[in-house]
C-alpha cells in the first residue's frame, strides 16, 4: 500500500529576557541554549512567553500563519496647486466646481499597507532518520511611532505631514529539529517602551515539529 503523506505540526514560542540571563544560560550549558533550561527561567519568573503559535501542514509543503492588523498609510503626496492626472490649478478646480477656494497645501494620492503583528512562512519535511528540515522565516512588526515629514498650519488648524515608524525583526533560515523536541531557531534584540532596540533584552524563538501518525483508514 502506498505511504499516506505525513503530517508536520509546528509549534512556536517565543520568549522575553533580559541578556545578561541569557549569556549567563549559555555559560553554564555545555550544549547551547535548551527548551528546559529557558523553561527553569520562565517558572521562576526570571523570563516571559511572549507569543506561541501552531500550525500543521503536510511534509515538504508551505504553510503560512499571519496574525496581524493591516494599517493603511498615505506614502506619498501630491504637490501643491496640481491634481494627479489632471490639467490646470488645483485651486482653479475645486472654485468651478465647489466654488470654495481654502485647499490643503498637500493631497494624499499614494497608500501603503503594512502587516502588523506577526507572520510565520515555514516548509518542514520528514526525513527517514526521524529527523524533520525546516525552512522558516519568522516576521515580528510593530508600529512604534511616526517622524514628522512637514510641520505647518492651515484653515482647518494643524496639518503635520507624518510618516510611521516600524520595528521589525525577521530571519530567513534552514534548520534541521528533532520530532517532539524544542530547539532554540533565533535571537532578536528586544524593544524598549518607546519603540527603540533594547540590547539588554533579548527575544527568543523556539520550534518543535510533531509529527502526526494519521490512522489507518477504515
Amino acid at each position: 500500500m502506498q505511504d499516506r503523506p505525513k503530517l508536520i505540526r509546528l509549534h512556536v514560542m517565543t520568549v522575553g529576557m533580559q541578556q545578561e540571563n541569557f549569556v549567563g544560560i549559555q555559560a553554564k550549558q555545555t550544549q547551547g541554549i535548551t527548551y528546559q533550561s529557558i523553561r527553569q527561567w520562565v517558572d521562576a519568573g526570571k523570563a516571559t512567553v511572549l507569543d506561541v503559535h501552531c500550525a500543521t501542514c503536510r511534509t515538504g509543503e508551505r504553510v503560512t500563519l499571519e496574525c496581524i492588523r493591516e494599517m493603511i498609510y498615505p506614502s506619498d503626496y501630491a504637490p501643491p496647486g496640481s491634481l494627479p492626472d489632471d490639467e490646470g490649478p488645483y485651486e482653479k478646480k475645486l472654485e468651478e466646481v465647489h466654488k470654495v477656494v481654502p485647499i490643503r497645501p498637500m493631497v494624499n494620492n499614494i497608500f501603503e499597507t503594512r502587516n502588523l503583528g506577526v507572520t510565520l512562512e515555514m516548509e518542514p519535511t520528514y526525513g527517514e532518520t526521524g529527523l524533520v528540515d525546516l525552512r522558516i522565516a519568522p516576521e515580528l512588526v510593530d508600529q512604534v511611532g511616526f517622524s514628522e515629514w512637514v510641520k505647518f498650519k492651515d484653515e482647518w488648524g494643524q496639518a503635520d505631514r507624518k510618516f510611521p515608524t516600524f520595528l521589525t525583526h525577521r530571519v530567513n533560515t534552514g534548520s534541521t529539529l528533532v520530532n517532539g523536541r524544542f530547539s532554540l531557531v533565533t535571537t532578536f534584540t528586544g524593544k524598549k517602551g518607546n519603540g527603540d532596540l533594547d540590547p539588554s533584552r533579548k527575544i527568543l524563538l523556539f520550534v518543535m515539529p510533531e509529527v502526526i501518525k494519521l490512522p489507518d483508514p477504515m
